[in-house]
């Protein structure tokens, strides 16, 4: 807590790769807290920080006020652990509502809330590797987001509550040239745009060249109705070239829109 307070706007947080890991909690607060043009940057998986045992906060581990939005965050090289089995809530991994900037090439797993949650705009998350999440990728405001290039994997049984990349605005807000390209899913739907049930406009919603192998036996488990779905839609989605693995038990369908279920 204290090193990353002591960074100013501005600012780049180093945090050295280990052997070990660095152990991390706190309950009633972020762990890292985030601020205006902040660099966070690692050295890749080695750079680890850990829940630990039985710290059981909702927190994100790096994040902030998201009522409140920044300029600019960029988090780069880094490992975060929800510690789940030792934790009875494990949280969110990364939480950021930021005007500009970008999470990539991170490492992200074991949390029960979601791995990264974005609420910015111009934003980009990419390159990152998310692990047994309850939402993976949590879009909670899609204004000129891109997702691309992560690599989503459950290596446990999911249920129809777990989503890989979750499009949900909030307060109904609309969906504003938003990007989904080049994911890779195991075990897990690669999308669920889950528009709430009062319709959103989507100016423009790209869902392109995206993979889901729902095949694997013994990782994942889940048997939804839907691997891609977009829901209520007003407005441009475009759906293309994307490719989905689906297990014979399989129900629904490989794409859902606005109510209509066909196998791709």
């Amino acid at each position: 807590d204290m090193a990353a307070a002591s960074v100013p706007d501005g600012g780049i947080l180093f945090i050295p790769g280990t052997a070990d890991s660095y152990l991390v909690g706190n309950a009633s607060n972020y762990i890292i807290e985030t601020h205006d043009n902040m660099t966070i940057i690692g050295e890749g998986e080695s750079s680890l920080l850990k829940v630990k045992d039985s710290m059981n906060s909702a927190y994100a581990i790096i994040g902030h006020g998201v009522a409140s939005q920044l300029q600019n965050v960029k988090i780069e090289k880094i490992a975060i652990d929800g510690n789940q089995a030792n934790n009875t809530t494990a949280g969110t991994g990364i939480e950021l509502n930021s005007l500009g900037g970008y999470i990539r090439d991170c490492t992200v797993y074991d949390f029960d809330t979601a791995g990264i949650k974005s609420y910015g705009q111009y934003f980009t998350i990419e390159n990152n590797s998310v692990v047994d999440c309850k939402n993976f990728i949590y879009i909670a405001q899609a204004d000129h987001t891109v997702v691309r290039n992560n690599n989503l994997t459950a290596t446990v049984a999911t249920d129809l509550a777990t989503i890989g990349i979750y499009v949900y605005p909030t307060a109904n807000a609309d969906i504003i040239d938003t990007d989904i390209v080049g994911n890779v899913c195991v075990g897990v739907p690669i999308l669920c745009t889950a528009i709430p049930e009062t319709p959103t406009t989507i100016t423009s919603l790209n869902i392109f060249e995206n993979t889901d192998d729902l095949s694997r036996t013994g990782l994942g488990g889940y048997n939804g109705p839907n691997c891609i779905a977009v829901n209520d839609v007003i407005g441009y989605c475009n759906v293309s070239r994307n490719i989905v693995f689906t297990q014979a038990a399989q129900t629904g369908g490989g794409l859902r829109i606005g109510g209509t279920s066909v196998m791709e």
